[in-house]
Order: structure tokens, then sequence, then C-alpha cells
């Protein structure tokens, strides 16, 4: 039986724009939405971040609703843009026994800069693509992040079932998401079996080529190697981070303990792929495809062959290459998305009627329209001498340049069809 309980969470600014994206992605695609709660099914969102950027900028209302996050799916780990001393946070007990020297991994020249280093990451916007500092910063609210976890999962539990779904949208290149994801999946999974529900997590992060150098304040693509190793490592049980969420002593330690499947599956998004998709053209892949992953498992399709291509039940296990015996040195839970659809270009369309109908207004006004009481005295030579110079002038010729720029991809889609021979009734709107 597909799991009705879903939970949304996004870290970092990269995880919010998600959230965001998979907000308006329920709103455009209201009838499966609305389809998937009438079969009893529930969202649950968090975000948690240490930037404002995402919450106060646009962006959070489509087609006239509001699709902002309640306050009570927020947790700011900046409440009021400063912390207290980096040497008074690591004497916390959930990040002594982890936090290591500080001036070794808090100061971006640790040799030879005499700044202060409190002064430096109170300078930093959210966690300034330090790794550590994006998780010391959720350890330092991971109680509150643990009780609003805990109240979610009561509001997704009312319905008696037991199973969760947990999908994390983040990057690895910065400091807040790359920084708290090994913390929030071990957090999500202690959780677990302290309460005895039955959790799957699922991951999509967004890594990045050539395309983030210009966004690379120093330490972007070592985060991005050093969160793909933690997880790799943590998925094979090579990895025991201690769990910060955690109250201390809980099950005689605070290591994690490698039960089976931390991780369920990570898909990985990247601009190395075809077309070289930019960040937000990924972020709205990735949301559209999770929604899709969501729906397809509630009950939508029947294809049991398909829904094994979400999960990799039957397909991860007999994954030929690493040795079975042991521990592996790498996960064959890792996967990319890949998808192809087919819809009505309603955007499109409206926009090439409005230049249409732009054009065939300011012609009519220009030539004249048939006669009508009270213009028959109209200069019609003037009007002509009007639509001769309107007709060769730039204004009309960036008109007709417009309409086929826009008529250009749907003359291509319908060549694709025609050159696919498709005849099935649902060609323009399935898929």
């Amino acid at each position: 039986m597909a799991t009705k309980n879903e939970f949304i969470i996004g870290l970092g600014g990269v995880g919010g724009r998600a959230l965001q994206a998979f907000r308006r992605t329920c709103v455009i695609r209201k009838a499966d939405n609305q389809q998937f709660e009438k079969n009893g099914g529930r969202f649950e969102f968090l975000y948690v971040d240490s930037n404002d950027d995402i919450i106060i900028g646009g962006g959070w209302e489509i087609y006239a609703e509001d699709i902002s996050l309640h306050a009570t799916d927020i947790i700011r780990l900046k409440d009021a843009g400063t912390i207290p001393p980096i040497s008074q946070i690591s004497e916390q007990e959930n990040i002594a026994p982890w936090i290591g020297k500080l001036a070794e991994h808090f100061s971006r020249r640790a040799r030879g800069n005499s700044q202060n280093t409190d002064t430096q990451l109170q300078g930093l916007e959210g966690a300034g693509q330090l790794r550590r500092f994006g998780r010391v910063l959720f350890a330092r609210h991971s109680a509150r992040i643990r009780n609003v976890i805990s109240a979610k999962l009561g509001n997704l539990q009312n319905g008696g079932d037991s199973a969760i779904n947990f999908r994390i949208f983040c990057t690895l290149g910065g400091g807040t998401g790359s920084g708290s994801l090994i913390d929030m999946i071990t957090l999500l999974r202690a959780m677990g079996q302290e309460r005895g529900f039955k959790a799957k997590v699922y991951v999509y992060p967004f890594i990045a080529g050539a395309a983030a150098d210009a966004s690379n304040a120093g330490s972007f693509y070592e985060n991005e190697y050093a969160a793909l190793r933690d997880l790799n490592a943590l998925m094979t049980g090579r990895y025991h981070p201690f769990v910060v969420g955690r109250d201390i002593g809980v099950n005689q330690g605070n290591d994690f303990v490698n039960d089976h499947q931390p991780v369920q599956q990570v898909f990985l998004s990247s601009e190395v792929a075809p077309g070289s998709p930019n960040l937000e053209q990924q972020v709205d892949y990735m949301a559209k495809a999770c929604f899709d992953a969501i729906i397809y498992a509630s009950g939508k399709f029947d294809n049991p062959n398909c829904l094994k291509a979400f999960s990799g039940e039957d397909l991860v296990d007999v994954t030929p290459g690493e040795p079975k015996d042991g521990t592996p040195l790498r996960s064959y839970r890792f996967s990319a998305f890949g998808a192809r659809r087919w819809c009505v270009p309603t955007d499109q369309i409206k926009e090439l009627l409005k230049y249409d109908t732009m054009k065939r207004i300011m012609k009519g006004w220009l030539e004249g329209a048939p006669l009508t009481k009270g213009m028959e005295h109209r200069d019609w030579s003037s009007a002509q001498q009007n639509a001769f110079n309107f007709r060769n002038g730039a204004v009309f010729s960036a008109l007709d340049k417009k309409k086929a720029e826009l008529m250009a991809p749907l003359q291509n889609a319908l060549q694709t069809i025609k050159k696919n021979n498709r005849r099935d009734p649902d060609v323009l709107t399935n898929i």
C-alpha cells in the first residue's frame, strides 16, 4: 500500500526555493493534489535556513493564490541576525564532541589570519558556505527542530498510518543545506527508531559544475565533495555521526546506529545534463518530479515496475559491481531524474494571442474599420498613409518577429508528433 504521509523539507536557500516550486506545482496540478488528499494523503512542510532572503522574497503567489509557508513551517537558525560567540556555542553538550579546532574550521584563511573568528562569523550572510558552521547552527536549534518535527508527525499520523516519506531538498555547495543534511537524516531516522514509525528518507540535492564559479565564496566545490562523501559513507554503514538532535544519553550513546537503509534514494540534479539547465530550471524540474513520484505512488497509476524505478525495490540490491559481503565502498542508491512530457502550452498560446491581437487592433485602427455612424467624414487618405508607415516600421516588424519566435516551439512540437506518428487522443496532454 502506498504511503499517504509526505513530509517535505527544505534546507538552506535552494531548499527553500524548491519548497516554493513544490507548492506552486500543488496549485498548478490542483486536480492531482485534490485526488491525493481525497485518498487520504497529507502534506507537512518544514523550511530550515540561516537566511531570510527566500522567505521575504517574491514568488509565494500563483494564480492569485497565496502559497506562503505558515510560521510553524519555518525555523530560522539566526533568529536575531546574531549568535553567541562560537567558543560559547562549542561547549554545548551536543556540539562539543565533534566541533574540532575553532580557528581551523571557522576562519576562511586560518593560517596567518588575525581577524577575530567571532567577528568574521557574525558578518556572514547565512552560514557563508562554511559547512561546519551550518552544522553548528543546526545543532544549536536541534531541540526546537525536533519538537517542530514531532508536532508535525502527530498531524500526519492522526489517520493511523505510521509510515512517513521524508523528502529533503538542499544544495551541497553551500553552508546551511550541506552542513545540516546528514544531521537532519540521522535525526529523522533516530526519531523513527524511538517512536516506532516507518521512515523512508529521499534526498534531492543540487550539485553544480562550472556554473557555480560566480557564487563560489571559496569552499563551494569542497563542500559538495565532503557532503557526497559523508552521504555515501552514511548509506554504506561506514559513517556513524553524532546525532545532534537526540537527547544526550538516549540509547546509551549518541552516535548514529546505521539501521537498514538510512536513505531510500538520492536524486541528484546538476547543470551537466541535456540542455544545460540553470539552477532555477533544475529547482522547477526537481519539484515537479518529486510531485509526480508522490502522485504516481499514491495510486494514479498502477504499474508496479514504474513504482520500483522510484523506490529502487528489487533493483538496487541486484546491481552488479560492488561486493555484497561486508561493507561496500559506495552506495547504489544515487540516481537522477529524466523526464519527457507533453503539455498544452497555455502560457505561450496566451502570449501569442496577445501579440496577434495587438497587431490586429493597431492594423484596424490605422487602416480603418467598416464605417459606423459618426465616422462618415474620416480622412481615409491619412489613415492609409499611417497604415503604410506602420506596416513598414519597426513596431510592426518587431511584432512579426515576436510572433514567429512564439510560433517556432509550437511548430517544432507538432513536427515531433508527426515524426513519431503519434495518433493517441491524449497526445498533447499526457506523459
